[in-house]
């Protein structure tokens, strides 16, 4: 789990690039796309083989993200209206 927070992370540079593009950063990462793709490439590696190392164990992992899901999937449409007032 801890290796794919940081895969989610190094991902979500690109989509911010893609998507809100022009707006003006305060920090601008340089020599762009090398280091987040180094990164990315690091993260995934290190979360194959955490799952390879752990094996069946990295299951129990995943009971904490199953539940969170539909909790949060419920608390969106709370969270957008509370946002929207």
């Amino acid at each position: 789990m801890f290796w794919n927070f940081f895969l989610l992370t190094g991902l979500s540079l690109f989509v911010l690039r893609i998507t809100d593009g022009e707006r003006e950063r305060p920090f601008s990462v340089p020599w762009f796309p090398l280091p987040p793709v180094v990164f990315c490439c690091t993260c995934g590696y290190m979360l194959y083989s955490s799952l390879d190392y752990a094996r069946w164990l990295a299951l129990v992992g995943l009971v904490p993200l199953l539940i969170g899901l539909p909790l949060y999937w419920a608390s969106g449409p709370v969270f957008r209206t509370r946002m929207k007032q």
